[in-house]
């Protein structure tokens, strides 16, 4: 519906004649709200320690994904690393999508994968990644079955399905900032390693639950009020 409409605004700016029903407030996009998932530091841990030497595809599916949990690249530039864009500990490109220059630190696993892969890892079609890095998930045993939401226009549709099932190239990217969040990272600062241009993006990256939140604002204000008892003594 929304490419749609988007059609028939292009055509009345060529000056073909539309139905006024185009600015209806009935005539508009389904709007599709999905419940995400990211993965815990402990969860890539079980993904990294996988020994998967027996399969190349999965082994290099598994390198790719854990590149982009730990650097918050999309598909289409952690599938793209070259060695030209390492340099004196950081990786530094510019992003495909939103044309951004990032800066982004080498953790450690990464700079073990780059090494093993002679500093490019094999590229893999975004269908074969998918569901290459399921089957990666499973075999670690990211089982725990949950509730699936999805409101598709006004209706809530709800199902139940195992966690590595729901796993695809975007969970790596909602990782990174889920996780960076959790530390404590300032998510402008955050933001400036994704790319991302609106807080209303980046927002849609952070998978958070109340609890979570709650240890965040916790911890901030824990670490201040024992700053400033230590200053006023």
């Amino acid at each position: 519906m929304g490419v749609l409409k988007s059609l028939l605004r292009e055509a009345e700016r060529q000056n073909y004649t539309i139905d006024k029903f185009l600015y209806d407030p009935r005539f508009k996009a389904a709007k599709l709200k999905v419940d995400n998932v990211a993965l815990s530091v402990d969860e890539l841990d079980k993904i990294e320690a996988l020994n998967l030497s027996h399969n190349k595809e999965l082994d290099n599916i598994r390198d790719l994904f854990l590149i982009s949990a730990y650097t918050g690249l999309r598909y289409e530039d952690f599938t793209s690393i070259k060695p030209e864009h390492i340099s004196e500990g950081y990786l530094r490109k510019y992003t495909s999508k939103t044309k951004e220059f990032v800066s982004i630190p080498i953790l450690p696993t990464v700079s073990a994968i780059l090494k093993k892969h002679g500093g490019t890892p094999e590229k893999v079609s975004p269908q074969d990644f998918n569901k290459g890095i399921k089957k990666v998930c499973e075999l670690a045993d990211i089982s725990e079955e949950r509730e699936k939401r999805e409101t598709k226009g006004s209706k809530e549709v709800k199902t139940f399905v195992k966690k590595h099932q729901r796993i695809t190239a975007h969970t790596a990217r909602r990782s990174f900032a889920t996780n960076s969040t959790l530390f404590g990272i300032p998510q402008n600062i955050v933001k400036q390693m994704t790319g991302h241009k609106s807080d209303a993006a980046f927002n849609n990256y952070v998978i958070l639950d109340r609890e979570q939140s709650a240890n965040i604002v916790s911890n901030v204000w824990l670490k201040a009020i024992e700053e400033r008892k230590t200053k006023n003594n």
